[in-house]
């Protein structure tokens, strides 16, 4: 995925609704590489961060407050983790093994945003 793809993804979750750029998608898996450190407790894919949206897929939603901080809307309530992770991966992932695959973690409540690269 290019940079400039994933600032607009980013730039779209900070506005409000953000949806998958264009050639975009998430990576789901039964596993996960650990995301790096300091953010190696982070589960990639929590599935208490995933509601079910109004069109029926599955969505997650992050609060950017006035006060700098960030936290998860969770569906279920509860404690809030220290972070969020995903995947995202290249429509060429669907052709084979040469999609380019990238992992992103948000930190709570810092709101630090780091990506890394994902071999799945």
């Amino acid at each position: 995925m290019e940079l400039g793809r994933l600032h607009d993804l980013l730039r779209a979750l900070l506005a409000g609704t953000g949806v998958d750029p264009r050639g975009a998608r998430l990576y789901k898996a039964s596993s996960y590489q650990t995301p790096p450190s300091p953010f190696d407790k982070v589960k990639v894919f929590d599935s208490s961060f995933y509601g079910t949206c109004a069109n029926g897929a599955s969505c997650f939603a992050v609060r950017f407050l006035t006060n700098g901080n960030v936290r998860a809307e969770l569906p279920g309530g509860g404690a809030q983790p220290t972070g969020l992770a995903f995947v995202l991966a290249s429509d060429a992932e669907l052709e084979g093994a040469g999609g380019d695959h990238r992992g992103i973690v948000i930190g709570f409540p810092s709101g630090i945003v780091k990506t890394w690269p994902y071999a799945p």
